[in-house]
């Protein structure tokens, strides 16, 4: 389906983005330091599959509608700041810390996902990532354009998930220091939520480039 060179060159160029720090890093290592390493991880798979619903449009020609209307990239935009600010404002918000249990755990890492989920899907500037970048790896000779899309999405984002599982596990460390021997502490909190306001006020601040 695609040939040796330009797949190369698709990876090389998706690591470089990928490793270089941004949004979706600052949000993952915010996670793993407030909340520990399981909740990091599954905030990374769920920033990953919050792209699909981008890849996709993208797939399908819906992407061009969204890039060309300023209504529709400025609202899904102001949404997805907004939704960053609102998990900061909570997370500053939290008084009481839950004890740390097995069932505790499975709450925190299933809001972990589903938050980092919409965070993603809340993300417009995906789109046009998606738009910008993909399309220069599809030849339509070398079998269905959909397809190809949809190959090269999940191709960049298990590269996202290794590099994104990398630096949760590099932040795990950090968490460590916050709840030592299994203490409480709201410093996690702090940082998360000042974290996430920023992210959010930066992206409602932000014109059209991700990343």
């Amino acid at each position: 389906m695609f040939d040796t060179a330009s797949l190369l060159i698709f990876a090389g160029a998706n690591f470089v983005v990928l490793i270089t720090p941004g949004p979706a890093v600052l949000y993952t290592l915010s996670r793993t330091i407030d909340q520990g390493r399981n909740a990091g991880l599954l905030s990374v798979y769920g920033l990953a599959l919050g792209t699909l619903p981008h890849a996709l449009a993208v797939a399908f020609g819906v992407a061009g509608i969204l890039a060309s209307s300023i209504l529709a990239f400025s609202v899904l935009k102001y949404l997805g700041a907004a939704y960053l600010i609102y998990l900061g404002i909570s997370r500053l918000r939290r008084k009481k810390v839950a004890p740390v249990t097995n069932t505790g755990r499975l709450k925190v890492g299933k809001a972990a996902f589903i938050e980092s989920f919409v965070v993603g899907v809340l993300n417009p500037k995906a789109v046009l990532f998606f738009l910008a970048f993909l399309p220069q790896f599809i030849d339509p000779s070398r079998g269905n354009p959909v397809i190809q899309t949809l190959a090269l999405w999940f191709l960049s984002q298990v590269m996202a998930v290794v590099v994104g599982s990398v630096y949760a596990l590099a932040a795990s460390w950090f968490h460590r220091l916050f709840f030592k021997s299994g203490g409480q502490s709201r410093k996690g909190d702090y940082l998360a939520g000042s974290i996430y306001i920023g992210l959010g006020l930066a992206a409602a601040l932000s014109g059209s480039r991700w990343k």
